[in-house]
């Protein structure tokens, strides 16, 4: 699993050569990887909001 860090650079990759051929006229490529990356995005931002619930206290200590 990527970070986020690196998953939101891919996608980034992705988006600017999509927007060269868009501006190219050429085919644009397919956005299988992109819609994986974006799928890995959602699981790893889950994975790190459970994370952070587990570890914060319910209540505060007085």
């Amino acid at each position: 699993m990527h970070d986020i860090e690196m998953i939101d650079f891919e996608l980034w990759v992705i988006s600017m050569i999509r927007a060269m051929c868009r501006r190219e006229g050429m085919r644009l490529p397919r956005i299988g990887r992109a819609d994986e990356l974006l799928d890995e995005r959602l699981a790893v931002g889950a994975y790190w909001n459970r994370a952070g619930r587990a570890s914060r206290p319910t209540s505060s200590p007085e």
